[in-house]
């Protein structure tokens, strides 16, 4: 990968099958619930120097809405990133028309603008003008791949695919996700906290 977005650490997303797994503590990943991998399931990682990690996916439940978690069968080391979702706000209009880099499932990074959030959803469109390179539409494959909001070099994850086009699904700054996202992590294996950051 070359420029500027070379820097983005994306240690934290599995791509070793198109089920794409992103962390969200050292031990639990998100992923679409309609494209979900399945416990026993080998999970690889790789860190920033490109060494490999392999851990297996012992159990998976539904949250809510097209949104899954799964449970590693141990911790991931902390050369890996473990993404922040946004804070809880009651406005997230300004997000509206900033750009978000948005993943597919051949292991690229694509520019979106976002198109709107709702209380429990987001959805990107495509801007008028290529500012950051290029984007892409989103297509059968890509589901559940990360998007993410860039904040002071940070990526912060924003959403996971569920439909095409520019691409749309659930809005992990939503309060109603976390709050399930966070019992379904508990459920899975207590000890574990979900990391937020202000937007």
């Amino acid at each position: 990968m070359t420029g500027w977005s070379r820097s983005f650490d994306m240690s934290g997303v599995s791509f070793n099958e198109k089920m794409t797994l992103t962390l969200v503590t050292r031990r639990h990943v998100i992923m679409a619930s309609h494209y979900r991998r399945k416990p026993g399931d080998k999970v690889v990682f790789h860190n920033r120097m490109g060494m490999r990690v392999e851990r297996n996916l012992v159990g998976v439940i539904g949250v809510v809405g097209d949104v899954a978690v799964g449970l590693l069968d141990s911790d991931v080391p902390p050369d890996l990133k473990v993404y922040a979702l946004p804070a809880p706000r009651e406005d997230f209009s300004l997000l509206k028309g900033t750009t978000a880099a948005v993943t597919g499932q051949n292991r690229r990074i694509f520019f979106h603008e976002i198109d709107r959030v709702g209380s429990t959803s987001i959805a990107f469109r495509h801007p008028k003008v290529t500012k950051h390179g290029w984007g892409k539409d989103l297509v059968k494959g890509d589901s559940g791949n990360p998007s993410f909001f860039i904040s002071k070099g940070e990526l912060v994850l924003i959403e996971t695919h569920t439909s095409g086009g520019a691409g749309s699904g659930p809005f992990y700054g939503s309060p109603l996700i976390q709050k399930k996202l966070s019992a379904a992590i508990t459920t899975l294996a207590p000890g574990y906290q979900l990391r937020l950051k202000s937007l």
